[in-house]
C-alpha cells in the first residue's frame, strides 16, 4: 500500500488456535523395561487474534479462551483503543472458517 488517507492504518489480521497438551512419541528404552512418561493430563486451548500494520510493523494482539465473534469484536474494540486517534482502520482478514 503506497499510500493511504490521513488518520486511517492498514492492518492484516488473522487468528490462530494453541493447544497445550503434553505431548507422547516414541521414546527409547532397554530390552525389557517401561519406561515412565510423566504427564499432567491438562489439556489447554487458547486463540489469539492479532493484526500487523504494514506501515510500522506493529503488531496488536489479544488471546482469549474462545474464538466467536463477540472474541473478533474486542479484537477490534483492542485496535481502537490502541489508535485512538485513527478514524478508519481497515483491516484484510481471510473468512476461512478454520474449526
Amino acid at each position: 500500500m503506497r499510500s493511504r488517507p490521513p488518520n486511517s492504518l492498514f492492518f492484516y489480521a488473522d487468528e490462530s488456535d494453541f493447544l497445550l497438551k503434553p505431548l507422547l512419541g516414541r521414546t527409547y528404552q532397554l530390552a525389557g523395561k517401561q519406561s515412565r512418561v510423566p504427564a499432567t493430563f491438562e489439556s489447554k486451548k487458547f486463540y489469539c487474534f492479532a493484526a500487523l500494520d504494514i506501515g510500522t510493523l506493529d503488531v496488536v494482539h489479544i488471546t482469549r479462551q474462545r474464538k466467536r465473534s463477540k472474541e473478533f469484536v474486542e479484537f477490534l474494540e483492542a485496535l481502537l483503543r490502541r489508535y485512538p486517534g485513527v478514524l478508519k482502520i481497515p483491516a484484510c482478514a481471510d473468512t476461512q472458517a478454520s474449526w
